[in-house]
């Protein structure tokens, strides 16, 4: 028994195959962040309601809280009142808390002498920063502090122009707490 198939049938089905895989891709790769606004969004309030219950010292601005996903991980971004460094330098600090599958956890980020990185992936990038972060998006340059949400010291980096340049450090005598470079 032989089994006939026509050139043009199976140029066809390759041809169908082909195309249903690039838009399967491009429908994967196209995938965006979302980002919203606090207006009684249930997240900002799920997450309000974990910050209070965990007993913080501190209020942040609920109001003007942005929603944002990005890998399944739901991240809550907004302005906080807390500031660790001394008063002479200008402080702009974020609270900012992450949702995993219903596990919650915070990290308060502060700018010092600099503003908010605008882009939002600059943030998520800081807040999940460790030793190996070298670079931020959109050429930022400033300080930044990362903290717990109890106020512990986790790091610190300064960058210029996008590029890492120094880790700081805490370095605490005789009950002041001061910032260091460290190379």
């Amino acid at each position: 028994m032989y089994i006939y198939v026509n050139k043009y049938t199976m140029d066809y089905k390759r041809s169908l195959i082909f195309i249903t895989t690039i838009i399967v891709l491009l429908f994967y790769c196209c995938k965006k962040d979302t980002t919203e606004t606090a207006d009684d969004n249930a997240l900002v309030v799920e997450a309000k309601n974990w910050f209070i219950s965990s007993n913080k010292n501190y209020i942040p601005n609920w109001q003007d809280a942005v929603s944002f996903s990005k890998n399944n991980i739901i991240y809550i971004i907004l302005p906080s009142n807390y500031k660790l460094s001394a008063d002479t330098n200008r402080i702009i600090s974020r609270l900012i808390i992450s949702n995993f599958g219903g596990k919650y956890s915070a990290r308060l980020l502060e700018f010092i002498d600099s503003n908010v990185p605008g882009d939002i992936n600059n943030i998520i990038k800081l807040f999940h920063g460790n030793e190996n972060l070298k670079r931020l998006d959109g050429g930022y340059s400033g300080k930044v502090l990362v903290l717990s949400a109890d106020h512990v010291f986790i790091n610190g980096w300064q960058f210029e122009s996008g590029a890492f340049k120094y880790t700081l450090k805490l370095k605490t005598s005789e009950g002041k707490s001061t910032l260091k470079k460290s190379f």
